[in-house]
């Protein structure tokens, strides 16, 4: 797969030249329901929304099975079912430990990079669970496709991280920048992830429970597209 130049801003309105996994669209503005507004793209007239969080049942908080979901009104890849996501895992901003449950990624394979040149995306984390266990999270990665070996992995962001001192919640992050730049030549993947999360005290390990309620009210991830520097 090259680098989708003629479709990097998502100007096609489809993931031709992106590799998507968990569920994902493209579309021309989100609704996010609990700031009561929406949200467009800043560069173009669409952007992909990554485990979109209005395909939940709000009686429960989980997600649609891929059988309710329209597919009338979402791209192909809507309809999947979840990524794993939990071989990710941190030391959070509570001195805890987070770990992934699951979610969606977008990813870019076959970038051929020259020292000085790089990658960069914006992106919109979208809050959807504040509860006080579970924490949810964006990762940015670069592999070396001939190594294998993840040359970056940059956390974007954490839902703790959107709380306020004075208890008050964000709903979301607003539009953020993220960019990185080779001293050599490589050839990479770039991936960027959103995930469920929930935390746990690293010496006495996670709760079965708190992963099973975890995946209620998934977070999503709005990338407004990706660029060569």
């Amino acid at each position: 797969m090259s680098f989708p130049a003629d479709n990097n801003i998502f100007q096609k309105g489809t993931f031709e030249g992106f590799a998507v996994r968990g569920r994902a669209r493209v579309d021309r503005d989100f609704r996010h329901a609990w700031e009561n507004r929406s949200v467009s793209p800043g560069l173009g007239k669409h952007f992909a929304i990554l485990d979109d969080p209005n395909l939940i049942d709000l009686s429960n908080g989980t997600r649609l099975p891929p059988s309710q979901i329209l597919s009338s009104d979402l791209t192909a890849p809507a309809s999947r079912d979840p990524l794993d996501t939990s071989d990710l895992d941190f030391i959070d901003l509570l001195s805890q430990k987070t770990r992934g449950i699951d979610g969606a990624s977008l990813a870019v394979e076959g970038i051929s990079l020259k020292p000085g040149e790089g990658i960069m995306t914006r992106w919109n984390f979208l809050v959807y669970d504040q509860r006080d266990d579970i924490n949810d999270f964006a990762v940015a990665e670069l592999i070396d496709e001939q190594s294998g070996q993840t040359v970056e992995q940059k956390l974007l962001v954490q839902s703790q991280g959107l709380k306020s001192p004075d208890g008050s919640i964000r709903w979301s992050s607003g539009w953020m920048p993220y960019s990185w730049k080779t001293s050599s030549s490589v050839r990479v993947t770039f991936r960027i992830v959103v995930s469920n999360g929930y935390t746990f005290n690293p010496l006495s390990g996670p709760d079965p429970l708190q992963r099973v309620q975890g995946r209620a009210f998934p977070s999503g991830l709005l990338v407004d597209g990706i660029w060569l520097i």
